[in-house]
């Protein structure tokens, strides 16, 4: 036997088992840091769905009691006890990974609730809810009962089938009719469409004078009355070639857009003002790119990018930079960070235009960036649209000072982001106001607060807990 080949083969399978080993631990590692993952991450939706079915409950009993409540003192407390379980119960709908017109009926029916206790809360001086506003009170109270049961029932079959927030294959069947296979997406398409506000915007419209003005404009209406030189399917097709990355790279289709999804289950069959895009990668056909462009002014209404999304590999200082080189490339001058949300594989940023020195609130754009590569994978120009206008020198001007406003906060609010001017729609108008936010101090858990005083008046004109994850502390 030759001992030194021998040797040779001894120490190959030496090493053979211990590169085996070693892949087997790697791939061992991986599967567990995956399982946590998801772990982690059904336990976050999971979380967010049990707080949606814990303050829409919340919301239903502490309207029930503002019903009954026949003291003007505890009207008011009920008022603020409304307005606080609907906003959380918003802000719950948003932490869940739903697409965006799942639940939007719900999501209106919770924004009226919000205006109209606002409404009420700012109009009791000493007297009781009168017969009239008690009737609408019991118009959202039996609207939010259809909701909490169906949500209750909903959450049941989710138990009963072990539904996994994670488990995609469950969750939608076919992303062009929207066919969803599993509990709780299907309960909650059937949940919206059994949420009914036409009679409750009419019963509005009598009871608060500016619910009108309130409202988000019609977009079908307001995009016809911007005044800007029409383009033709030509030039819509250059437009959204310079808004991408690459354009030679795709296949272009255009068509008029005939419909317009204004809520769950419901499409304006009419007329849009608007060119859809289609932009198909020529390498690629599952990468499409999507665009909406606005037959007025050649804009950018909407744009998405579908494409598969890998591993994280860019921190959110960097995606904010593209974000913002992204939005000046396009012609969104001087434009600034409002505010981001971060997801597992791209973080979705606010952008604002400033106009001397002043945050334009109603002219926010909004950019989602893909942090694997940094691309800009969706847009949304909406609003800038439908609200540019220069704003006049006077109604950016203050009357009040940064410290007079600043006197005007209660000091139980630390600051934790510099105080900044910021022109915002209040109910139904926009107002210039210093926007300060903070944390209570001293207490148990970090919940951040905005406050607005209005720079002109100097009153407070909106107290609002925020999600906001951009703070920088004061010096």
């Amino acid at each position: 036997m030759n001992f030194k080949n021998f040797n040779k083969r001894l120490w190959g399978i030496v090493f053979l088992a211990l590169a085996l080993i070693a892949v087997g631990y790697w791939g061992y590692s991986r599967y567990m840091i995956s399982r946590q993952l998801r772990s982690e991450l059904n336990n976050r939706y999971e979380y967010a769905f049990q707080e949606l079915n814990h303050h829409i409950d919340a919301l239903e009993s502490e309207l029930g009691v503002l019903l009954i409540s026949q003291s003007a003192s505890n009207a008011s407390i009920n008022l603020s006890n409304v307005w606080r379980s609907a906003y959380a119960a918003q802000e719950d709908i948003g932490q869940l990974p739903l697409t965006s017109d799942t639940l939007n009926n719900v999501k209106y029916l919770l924004a009226d609730v919000l205006k109209y206790a606002n409404h009420l809360d700012r109009k009791i001086t000493g007297e009781n809810l009168t017969e009239e506003e008690k009737n609408m009170i019991n118009k959202f109270y039996n609207q939010i009962c259809v909701v909490n049961t169906n949500l209750q029932d909903i959450h049941s079959e989710m138990d009963k089938e072990k539904f996994k927030w994670y488990d995609k294959k469950r969750v939608k069947i076919n992303e062009r009719n929207e066919d969803y296979s599993a509990s709780p997406m299907q309960g909650l398409m059937k949940l919206d469409n059994k949420v009914t506000l036409d009679r409750l915007k009419s019963s509005l419209e009598t009871v608060m004078p500016n619910y009108n003005k309130s409202q988000s404009q019609d977009v079908i209406s307001s995009l016809s009355k911007v005044e800007a030189v029409a383009v033709n399917e030509k030039e819509a097709i250059k437009i959204t070639k310079d808004f991408i990355k690459n354009p030679e790279n795709y296949n272009y289709e255009i068509r008029e857009k005939k419909g317009l999804k204004l809520k769950a289950a419901q499409e304006a069959k009419v007329k849009v003002p608007a060119y859809e895009v289609k932009a198909v990668h020529k390498n690629n056909p599952d990468e499409i790119i999507y665009a909406d462009v606005s037959k007025k002014g050649g804009r950018i209404v909407w744009l998405l990018k579908k494409r598969e999304l890998g591993d994280k590999k860019i921190d959110y200082e960097e995606a904010e930079s593209n974000a913002l080189k992204f939005v000046e490339k396009n012609k969104y001058p001087n434009m600034e960070v409002s505010s981001r949300h971060s997801f597992d594989e791209f973080l979705i940023v606010s952008l604002l235009p400033k106009q001397n020195n002043v945050l334009i609130k109603p002219n926010s754009v909004i950019a989602e960036v893909a942090l694997d590569n940094g691309e800009i994978v969706g847009f949304n120009g909406l609003d800038y649209i439908l609200n540019y206008k220069e704003r006049s020198e006077d109604e950016l001007m203050p009357d009040l000072k940064q410290s007079e406003a600043k006197s005007k906060i209660s000091s139980r609010l630390e600051l934790v982001k510099d105080p900044q001017l910021v022109i915002d729609q209040i109910d139904g108008q926009e107002k210039l106001c210093y926007e300060f936010i903070g944390v209570i101090k001293d207490g148990e858990r970090q919940n951040h607060y905005r406050v607005k005083i209005n720079a002109k008046t100097g009153r407070e004109e909106e107290v609002k807990a925020t999600t906001q994850q951009i703070y920088r502390k004061t010096d």
